[in-house]
């Protein structure tokens, strides 16, 4: 099982909480209708067996003044890479990349949104979704293929894919020489992303900051 908790970044680590959940994975936070919140699915697993991943399911929970609220079901489906924060839009990636696309005029818990599936084709991981006025989806791919939108062999995490929210290729950050990139998410800002930089062999050796610039 994978718990929940949120501690200060003190050198105590003080305040520790924990949300009394079975399993919770991948959180983030959001600032949503003013309130902040947690969300997070109960499983990271391989999600290209769509009944499998329909039986997990994806979770928002409040956090005010050091304490959960009660959690609630979003929708079901592991949608672990992230939402819109107007929620119309999650992603999830994990050998397929899954998108759930709210109504028009709903949100994406509403019964009548659409789950589908983006590039079936490719062995995709690492999906993050930024957080701007103006969201942008970025990728690993797991190579050994051509990748999606270039068309060209690649190693597996040798490039950051980066596509908007209509499948636009925007751009793809190559991993310095002798690395892979690994645990890719967007910062605060959603322009500049984090990474970790892996070695030949496996070895997370560096955490970098790539500059939008």
């Amino acid at each position: 099982n994978s718990a929940l908790y949120v501690r200060k970044l003190d050198s105590l680590g003080s305040g520790l909480v924990k949300l009394d959940v079975k399993n919770a994975v991948i959180p983030r936070w959001y600032i949503i209708d003013s309130d902040t919140v947690i969300v997070f699915a109960t499983s990271a697993n391989n999600n290209r067996d769509e009944g499998t991943f329909k039986k997990e399911s994806t979770w928002l929970v409040k956090f005010e003044n050091g304490k959960f609220g009660k959690p609630r079901k979003l929708f079901q489906g592991a949608y672990h890479g992230g939402i819109t924060n107007d929620l119309t839009l999650a992603v999830s990636g994990s050998q397929l990349m899954r998108a759930r696309i709210a109504p028009p005029e709903g949100t994406i818990e509403s019964e009548k949104s659409i789950d589908t599936v983006w590039y079936a084709d490719h062995q995709i991981c690492n999906v993050t979704l930024s957080r701007n006025n103006s969201p942008q989806i970025a990728f690993l791919s797991l190579g050994s293929q051509a990748s999606p939108k270039t068309e060209q062999s690649e190693r597996a995490h040798e490039y950051i894919h980066v596509t908007n929210l209509h499948g636009r290729n925007i751009k793809r950050v190559k991993a310095p020489e002798g690395y892979t990139f690994d645990h890719t998410e967007w910062t605060n800002n959603g322009k500049d992303m984090v990474a970790t930089l892996t070695t030949q062999d496996g070895v997370h050796e560096k955490i970098v900051h790539i500059s939008s610039k």
